[in-house]
């Protein structure tokens, strides 16, 4: 079925396929990483690929009115990111931001976004690491890589 943002019924559908999918794939729900009111905010499931590195799915789904549905159509995407959990508790991304444009087949589109997660975590197992305290880097909107943790910031001493 092609997807009309449109019709309840196939943002419902998208909804519920793709969240049935992001489980089975070994995601779980992180609300962590949700923000907004309960009953509006945007469903963000998440999935570790090692103690401080993991995959998040912005899903553009919400239950508002106690039922799953993607938003209507405008500039939100689905947005699959790889995210580092720094030693203060702060979260910065390591790759780019990756969109899922909902367009198409529904069931392409799930796909499409299971594809990013999958490239997602490639990145998340082997990103590059600082020299100076082994975090793992990001790419900066200039594009160099920059350390994580942002040790060049703090009195850092390699090892202590």
């Amino acid at each position: 079925m092609v997807y009309n943002p449109n019709e309840q019924y196939s943002r419902t559908d998208l909804a519920v396929k793709l969240q049935c999918k992001l489980l089975e794939s070994g995601f779980e729900r992180d609300k962590t990483l949700e923000r907004g009111p309960e009953h509006i905010r945007e469903h963000v499931y998440a999935r570790k690929v090692n103690a401080d590195i993991y995959v998040a799915v912005y899903t553009s789904c919400s239950g508002h009115r106690g039922i799953i549905s993607a938003r209507n159509k405008g500039k939100d995407a689905i947005r699959v990111t790889t995210v580092y959990k720094t030693k203060d508790g702060r979260q910065r991304g390591l790759g780019k931001q990756r969109r899922v444009f909902r367009t198409g087949k529904i069931d392409d589109i799930v796909e499409r976004t299971v594809e990013r997660a999958r490239e997602a975590w490639k990145v998340g197992l082997s990103p590059k690491t600082c020299q100076a305290c082994g975090a793992p880097k990001f790419v900066s909107k200039q594009g160099n890589h920059v350390c994580a943790e942002a040790c060049w910031t703090k009195n850092y001493t390699k090892g202590v």
